[in-house]
């Protein structure tokens, strides 16, 4: 019995083969995602300057014209003849690099003329002129304030104008080689406005051997400026 229970146990056939868990994959294989890109940092921009300069300026004066005696008692009193009043002008200038510029100017000036140990005349009046070659050199390349030394060289010319009693018109012009040296600063209003003061000192050497030989004034302007070009 004992072995006829055994042989009840033995399979009558092959055992079957139990299926896998997995199969293997038989289609085609996904794409790889792409590989991710490189975040490129820009390079951080120069930062520019505060207030720069600019390559072209034009400037336009207003202000006081002082007549000073140079030397000598007749000098002196022919400077009593005259008294202080307007003057304007304009200079345009080319900056080469924000410490030099060069260009060239004008001016003109009136003279208040009370010729009191003359004759009477009539419309008595005077006035003062001149042009040359401008060069200046700045303290500061960048900034709000722009500060500088300014030196002229050109030609002046100061002339006397009056009627006399009969009607006759009495004129007396003389110039000549001009020298003028001045300093000034500058506040800028905007990117390409600036604002500013000056105080100049011209000598004229006059072309007549009489006295004066030399007219000697001074100049009090305010100065408006205009930029042009590009940053420096």
């Amino acid at each position: 019995m004992v072995l006829a229970a055994l042989l009840a146990t033995i399979p009558d056939g092959p055992a079957k083969a139990e299926p896998p868990l997995y199969e293997p994959w038989q289609g085609e294989s996904l794409p790889l995602p792409p590989a991710p890109r490189e975040k490129t940092v820009p390079a951080p921009e120069a930062r520019q300057a505060e207030h720069p300069r600019h390559a072209v300026e034009l400037v336009a004066q207003a202000g006081a014209l002082v007549p000073i005696c140079a030397t000598g008692r007749q000098c002196s009193e022919r400077r009593g003849e005259l008294r202080p009043f307007g003057q304007g002008g304009l200079s345009a200038l080319w900056r080469v690099n924000p410490y030099f510029s060069w260009g060239g100017f004008a001016e003109l000036g009136a003279l208040r003329y009370d010729p009191a140990s003359r004759p009477a005349r009539d419309n008595p009046r005077a006035r003062f002129a001149m042009a040359g070659a401008l060069m200046r050199v700045y303290a500061l390349d960048a900034g709000s304030l722009d500060p500088y030394l300014e030196l002229g060289l050109g030609y002046g010319q100061a002339e006397r104008m009056s009627s006399a009693p009969n009607g006759d018109r009495v004129e007396e012009k003389r110039g000549g080689p001009a020298l003028q040296v001045g300093a000034g600063g500058d506040f800028f209003l905007a990117a390409r406005l600036r604002a500013g003061a000056a105080l100049d000192w011209a000598n004229v050497y006059l072309d007549q051997n009489v006295s004066p030989r030399v007219h000697v004034s001074a100049t009090v302007a305010v100065r408006l400026t205009i930029m042009l070009g590009s940053p420096l």
